[in-house]
């Protein structure tokens, strides 16, 4: 209780009196203590980051002597706690604390293993492998998805590999690569010179005549394929002079208008019929196609 006074009253033998009066104090209630426990809350019980432990102190009676300071938990543990004692102006004391805490702020590695398939049906290899950085271990394993190219399958990819800890801490890595066709050359009349000018692989056409352009794109496999767009004709250039006379097939195919190959679904074959320029013997072009996936290729004739 909080006090009680109580008064002592003395007579001599004369008949004087003396009296005095005392506060009695009881207090035998023991103090309390409230832990509250703060921090980035993660996944499965963990926390992410630095944790803080404050405690909140009541006495009815005598009051609380002191609250323990505030408790700063950093390290990267499972199952840590904190213990602290309140006493009271009278003596009694409290016990109070955290336990259990489980801090993981360290994100988990991710990395890459073999490589992806760089052509259209080939065969990938390429994987993901992470290890865990802190307490908390792996939430499973890593994962792969690849985003990009077109609706052919060509094209530019971006592969991510994302590894998450139990924590629920995350950690992505990512590479990009190109998926092409197989594009085996230019089909006769041309032959595949690979800009080398020289008389055994060097085709000379007639100027003005014709010239069927022509090729096929195939899956590693060696299945033909049509591209998901049109291939785009690459406007002929002059490159050098030849003295090489004609020693290919006058034709008299008419020309393709526009910038596109079309397809040949006979020949499965793309076909473009350049129509060459008049009155410019002795010169050599280079003509071309540029593909959705996102590769070129060139190819010299001469005319005479």
């Amino acid at each position: 209780f909080a006090g009680v006074d109580i008064t002592g009253t003395v007579v001599d033998l004369a008949g004087n009196q003396g009296s005095d009066t005392v506060r009695v104090k009881l207090d035998k209630t023991a103090p309390t203590v409230t832990t509250n426990v703060a921090g980035p809350t993660g996944a499965n019980g963990w926390y992410k980051g630095t944790v803080t432990v404050t405690y909140t102190c009541a006495d009815s009676l005598s009051g609380v002597a002191a609250c323990p300071a505030t408790d700063v938990l950093t390290a990267n543990a499972a199952n840590q706690s904190t213990s602290v004692s309140v006493a009271d102006n009278a003596g009694n004391t409290a016990s109070g604390g955290a336990s259990g805490v489980n801090i993981d702020s360290l994100a988990p590695s991710v990395s890459f293993t073999g490589t992806p398939a760089t052509v259209l049906g080939g065969t990938s290899t390429l994987a993901c492998a992470a290890t865990d950085n802190g307490p908390s271990g792996l939430d499973g394993p890593c994962t792969l998805t690849a985003a990009g190219g077109n609706a052919s399958g060509v094209g530019a990819f971006t592969a991510t590999a994302t590894a998450k800890d139990k924590a629920g801490n995350t950690a992505t890595a990512t590479v990009a690569f190109n998926v092409h066709y197989v594009f085996s050359g230019f089909l006769q009349p041309i032959n595949d010179t690979a800009h080398t000018v020289t008389a055994d692989i060097l085709s000379v056409f007639k100027s003005g005549s014709t010239v069927p352009t022509k090729f096929q794109l195939k899956r590693a496999d060696g299945t033909v394929v049509q591209a998901g767009a049109l291939p785009q004709w690459l406007t002929p250039t002059v490159v050098t002079l030849t003295t090489l006379p004609i020693d290919e097939t006058v034709f008299a195919d008419p020309p393709t208008s526009g910038s596109t190959y079309r397809w040949d679904a006979t020949g499965q074959q793309y076909i473009y019929n350049y129509g060459t320029p008049k009155n410019q013997s002795g010169k050599v072009y280079r003509i071309g196609v540029k593909l959705d996936d996102g590769t070129s290729y060139q190819v010299d004739i001469g005319l005479r």
